[in-house]
């Protein structure tokens, strides 16, 4: 047992790491096993919570079905716990809803504040509005093109296309944008993506930070429980919890950053764990911004444990790139020596 502080509050509680059998990667310990948590509900009573490694292939199935069969989980999003759960195309929701519980019961926040779909690039092609694309983007229209344009754990924004096959709650309805989520090269995290694209028929895959709105998210495990254990909302509304352990351990302490393609050149719309100038070298779109943007609102910060100024964001952005590499490098040495 470790004890857990959640910063600015005095009250230590017990976090309970997993008992079962666990992996060691580089000298990282990965919960191989299904475990869980365990809550006192307020109303209902005890409540556990399952937990799964991302990075334990085996699970991804059953995770994936989970999910597709209406579940929520809260899950590790490099840098910080974020929440998530299948948005079914409106056609298909049984019945218009007066209560939305992510949204009412999770966030707590304002349902014109949207939430962000967690899609692979290539799938992408079938909710976005390739007709409103500015003329230098029309090669997002091709397979591999929209993929160039993440160079890690990224939000990027495009049109969305007027049908009903994307859930209100995913789309900005003051410009008819929708913000799409990726992490190229992360395999667990395109391991569970994959797995739930050759079942999910009708619906996306979406979500957002998890914290009530105004508040800051949980960067670690210890702040999660802390959270879970002071939030009846989230013990009723989460089902199960993904870890990352290889990003977590990282220490990256932000958010993503969000960059816009629905204009006629990329707008940096918030700031994050990737620097603008990381995005534009390697993705060959120049994404400007200045000082002033970020004074006057126009380019917004992402929730940091540290300040953004040059050093932290650097070391930040350094940080995701650390953590890409060392994915790479789990993903063989799961295949050559685990797998098989």
């Amino acid at each position: 047992m470790t004890e857990a502080q959640k910063p600015g509050n005095d009250q230590y509680i017990d976090y309970p790491e997993c008992k079962g059998k666990t992996v060691v990667f580089e000298e990282i310990n990965i919960q191989w096993k299904k475990g869980n948590w365990s809550f006192n509900h307020p109303e209902r009573g005890p409540i556990l919570i399952d937990t799964y490694s991302i990075w334990n292939p085996s699970h991804w199935n059953e995770i994936a079905e989970r999910l597709i069969n209406g579940q929520r989980c809260a899950m590790y999003i490099m840098g910080n716990f974020g929440v998530a759960e299948v948005r079914e195309s409106p056609e298909w929701q049984k019945q218009k809803k007066n209560e939305d519980e992510m949204f009412d019961k999770i966030k707590k926040r304002p349902r014109a504040l949207n939430f962000v779909a967690f899609v692979d690039p290539e799938d992408i092609i079938d909710f976005i509005d390739v007709d409103r694309l500015h003329r230098g983007f029309k090669q997002f229209r091709w397979p591999g093109e929209r993929l160039k344009s993440y160079v890690g754990p990224q939000h990027n924004v495009f049109p969305v296309r007027d049908n009903e096959t994307v859930d209100e709650g995913l789309i900005r309805k003051e410009d008819n944008t929708i913000a799409c989520f990726w992490i190229p090269g992360h395999f667990g995290f395109e391991g569970i993506a994959n797995t739930m694209r050759k079942k999910l028929k009708h619906g996306i895959f979406g979500g957002g930070s998890l914290n009530i709105h105004g508040q800051e998210p949980c960067y670690t495990r210890q702040e999660l429980f802390w959270e879970l254990t002071n939030q009846p909302d989230w013990q009723a509304g989460i089902d199960f919890i993904l870890f990352d352990e290889l990003a977590e351990e990282a220490g990256i302490g932000r958010s993503q950053t969000m960059v816009s393609f629905s204009g006629e050149a990329p707008q940096l719309l918030r700031i994050g764990s990737l620097f603008p100038d990381t995005i534009s070298v390697k993705t060959g779109h120049q994404v400007d911004f200045s000082e002033i943007d970020v004074k006057t609102g126009k380019v917004k910060l992402a929730s940091s444990l540290t300040p953004y100024d040059t050093p932290s964001n650097l070391a930040s952005d350094a940080k995701v790139g650390l953590v890409l590499e060392r994915i790479n490098r789990y993903k063989k040495w799961y295949l050559k020596y685990i797998k098989n």
